[in-house]
């Protein structure tokens, strides 16, 4: 995976107040302007972040079945 501006992204070990030790977390998308957007626009973009979600998560499954788990959600920044 490539960042926006083409270079490999690189993770980070998240630990998140101990909730969720142990776990690797990759950025895909930032945008502050999520908050002001309209609702029917803020619902297509968590759809289009979801899908995105869903390809990561097959790819991981591809490439370490049955050894890793991915889980996305969105966060507001």
């Amino acid at each position: 995976m490539t960042d926006g501006e083409g270079f490999p992204v690189e993770p980070s070990n998240c630990g998140y107040d101990e909730e969720e030790a142990r776990s690797l977390g990759i950025l895909l998308y930032s945008s502050y302007a999520y908050a002001g957007m309209p609702e029917e626009v803020r619902a297509d973009v968590e759809h289009s972040w979801e899908q995105e979600g869903a390809r990561v998560a097959a790819k991981v499954e591809e490439r370490f079945p049955g050894i890793y788990a991915f889980t996305s959600y969105g966060v507001e920044n």
